[in-house]
C-alpha cells in the first residue's frame, strides 16, 4: 500500500501531487505548468521537481501501488505535451485527474488548488492533512 499527496502552494496558486509507492517508498512529485513561465495559455510540460518546500496546504490518502503505478503512467503519457490553460486546463486539472485514477471523489468543476483539497478531505477519508512534520519524511 502506498501513498498519493496532493498540495497546494504557498506564494503562488499551484498544484502537484506526491507518489509514494512500494517499500521502501519511491517518491515521484507530478506537476503540470506553462513552458513559457507565468504564461495563461500555451505548451504545457510535466514537473518533477520536489515541491516540499512550497507546502501550504496538503491530504495524503493511502492507495494501492498499482493504482498508483498507473495513475503515474496516465499523468506521464496522457499530460506530457498537453496544452495548458489556466483554469480550464492546468495544475489543478492534473492532480484532480490524478487523484480521479486513484479512486478517489473528485468534483467535475475545476477548483483551485485549496479548493481541491477541500474537495478531497470532504468527499474522502485521508489519513493525514496539513499534519507536520510531513508524514512521507517520519517514514509512516
Amino acid at each position: 500500500m502506498g501513498f498519493l499527496t496532493v498540495i497546494s502552494e504557498t506564494g503562488m496558486f499551484h498544484s502537484a501531487s506526491l507518489f509514494e509507492i512500494g517499500a521502501p517508498a519511491r517518491r515521484e512529485w507530478r506537476g503540470f505548468h506553462p513552458q513559457a513561465h507565468h504564461s495563461p495559455i500555451g505548451s504545457g510540460e510535466i514537473d518533477r521537481s520536489n515541491r516540499e518546500p512550497y507546502i501550504n496546504h496538503y491530504a495524503r490518502f493511502a492507495v494501492d501501488d498499482g493504482i498508483l503505478l498507473g495513475a503515474l503512467q496516465r499523468a506521464d503519457q496522457g499530460w506530457a505535451s498537453a496544452f495548458y490553460t489556466i483554469g480550464v486546463q492546468d495544475c489543478v486539472s492534473l492532480s484532480a485527474d490524478i487523484a480521479r485514477w486513484c479512486g478517489l471523489s473528485v468534483p467535475r468543476m475545476n477548483m483551485t488548488p485549496y479548493g481541491l483539497i477541500w474537495a478531497l478531505t470532504t468527499y474522502n477519508t485521508c489519513t493525514h492533512h496539513d499534519a507536520r512534520p510531513y508524514p512521507w519524511t517520519m517514514g509512516s
